[in-house]
């Protein structure tokens, strides 16, 4: 995989340490470096979780954001820059994390994810992570991934709290388990 091809460089073995772990050796990190993953929201959750998955050596990463950079994103929105303000966040955080690991392979959409997309990312990816600010999101992907038996992750943050959230689609709950009729929301 490209993330393989770049893990040996000027200054040694990049994924060394990781290697060291207790039951995460060579094959583990190849797999790691096969595999692809849907964020769809690369925010204050999403976005450090794509910049560990690319750190890590993570083959393919796609990334779905909608929207332009506003200055009360700064906050965090830790893979954008003050230069980007009124620029797509999707080819901010797709520029970001190809300057952290050139080895992986990053598709950036600046869009919200739809049922469709969703349904067709899925047959390609191995994990999805849902860290939209929307529960209309989270639900596309949550049933997107129940339907196509895939690994999900959800992510949110309200006010002081968040949750996080993984599903095993046949072996666990879901967040439409959890949460059968759409609770109320707060936008911000």
């Amino acid at each position: 995989s490209r993330a393989d091809a770049s893990s040996v460089g000027r200054a040694g073995d990049r994924f060394r340490r990781q290697r060291l772990i207790a039951g995460f050796g060579p094959e583990e990190q190849a797999r790691l470096g096969r595999a692809t993953v849907l964020i769809s929201r690369v925010g204050g959750l999403g976005g450090p979780a794509a910049l560990s998955l690319v750190a890590a050596g993570v083959g393919r990463l796609v990334l779905h954001h909608e929207g332009v950079l506003e200055l009360e994103d700064l906050n965090r929105m830790i893979l954008m820059e003050e230069a980007g303000l009124g620029h797509a966040r999707a080819a901010q955080a797709e520029a970001a994390l190809r300057r952290l690991n050139s080895g992986v392979e990053v598709v950036a959409r600046s869009s919200r994810i739809t049922p469709a997309e969703a349904a067709a990312w899925l047959e390609t990816v191995d994990l999805a992570i849902g860290a939209a600010p929307t529960l209309e999101e989270r639900f596309i992907l949550n049933a997107a991934c129940v339907q196509a038996r895939k690994p999900y992750i959800d992510a949110a943050v309200c006010g002081e709290q968040g949750q996080i959230l993984a599903v095993r689609p046949g072996a666990s709950a879901c967040l439409r388990c959890l949460s059968p009729e759409d609770p109320p929301w707060e936008a911000d």
